[in-house]
C-alpha cells in the first residue's frame, strides 16, 4: 500500500515538473496552443458571420427608412412651395387686374364709378353672370355697365343694399347698348345686339352710315340712348358682312375684355 502512494507522488511529482517545464518554455506552449487558437479563431469567424450580416442588414434598413423620411418630408414641401407658388400667381393676377380696373376707373369721366371683387360666379353660368360686392349702399342702379380687364363685359341687371348681379355680354342674349366705330372715314354708329358665341365676336348691326368699316377699327359705346356711359371700350372690328344695302351690314367685333378671368368689376354710370 505504501508502494502505491509513493508511486502515485512521484506520478504527480513529474507532472507538476513537466507543467512547469512547459510554461517556462513559451516555445513550447506557443507551439502547443497555436492550433488551438486557429481552430477557434475560425470557429468564431463562421458563428459570427450571421450576426455581422444581420447588423449590416439592420443598418442597411435603418438607413433606407431614415431616406423614405427624407423623402417624404421633402415630397411635402415641395408640395408646399407648389401650393404658394399657384396662391402667389393667383394673388398676382388679381392684384394686376385690380390695378387695372382702378386705373380704368381714374380715367373714366363719369358721375358714377366704383370698383368691387367678383363674389359669385358659377361655373354652370361661367359666361352668363356673375355676382360683385357693390350695391345700393355704393349708389349702383339697374342698366350701368360693368367693365374689367379694360373693356365692356356687360350691363347691370339686379341690384341689392351689398351686392349687384352683371349680366355678361358674352352670354349670347339680345342687348341693345349704342356703340360707336371709328374709321378712317369717320365715325359710324350702331347698336351692340350680342355675342356670337362660335367667332367669339359681338355682333352690332343698325348701322347709320355706309361709311367703309375696316379691321382693327376701334368700336366703343356712345352713349347715345341716354341711360349708359360713353367711350368706354368695347372691343375692335373683326370682320364686317357685308349686304346689298350697307346699312344692313353686320360688323363682328372682337371684345376688349377677357371673359375667362374676371376677379375685379368696375361699374360706371351717369
Amino acid at each position: 500500500m505504501s508502494r502505491l502512494v509513493f508511486f502515485a507522488v512521484l506520478i504527480l511529482l513529474v507532472l507538476c515538473l513537466s507543467l512547469a517545464f512547459l510554461f517556462k518554455n513559451e516555445g513550447i506552449v506557443s507551439s502547443v496552443t497555436s492550433p488551438i487558437r486557429s481552430v477557434v479563431a475560425r470557429v468564431d469567424s463562421v458563428v459570427s458571420a450571421p450576426f455581422r450580416s444581420l447588423d449590416s442588414l439592420n443598418e442597411d434598413i435603418h438607413d433606407l427608412f431614415d431616406t423614405y423620411s427624407e423623402n417624404k418630408k421633402l415630397k411635402k414641401k415641395v408640395a408646399e412651395l407648389e401650393n404658394q407658388s399657384e396662391v402667389i400667381d393667383s394673388l398676382k393676377s388679381e392684384n394686376d387686374q385690380l390695378n387695372s380696373a382702378i386705373n380704368v376707373s381714374s380715367s373714366i369721366t363719369t358721375q358714377f364709378s366704383a370698383t368691387g371683387k367678383v363674389i359669385v360666379r358659377s361655373p354652370v353660368s361661367w359666361y352668363d353672370s356673375l355676382t360683385v360686392k357693390l350695391g345700393k349702399n355704393n349708389n349702383v342702379a339697374k342698366k350701368m355697365l360693368a367693365l374689367s380687364n379694360g373693356g365692356l363685359i356687360g350691363v347691370v341687371t339686379d341690384v341689392s343694399s351689398t351686392t349687384s348681379s352683371i349680366a355678361l355680354l358674352a352670354n349670347g342674349s339680345d342687348f341693345s347698348i349704342p356703340v360707336k366705330i371709328s374709321t378712317a372715314s369717320g365715325d359710324v354708329f350702331g347698336i351692340l345686339e350680342s355675342y356670337d358665341s362660335d367667332k367669339k365676336c359681338f355682333v352690332v348691326s343698325n348701322l347709320n352710315s355706309s361709311t367703309d368699316i375696316n379691321e382693327n377699327d376701334s368700336v366703343v359705346t356712345s352713349g347715345l340712348d341716354g341711360d349708359t356711359v360713353a367711350n368706354i371700350a368695347v372691343g375692335s372690328v373683326s370682320s364686317v358682312k357685308n349686304s346689298s344695302e350697307n346699312l344692313e351690314r353686320v360688323v363682328y367685333v372682337a371684345p376688349a375684355a377677357d371673359f375667362s378671368d374676371i376677379s375685379y368689376v368696375t361699374i360706371v354710370g351717369d
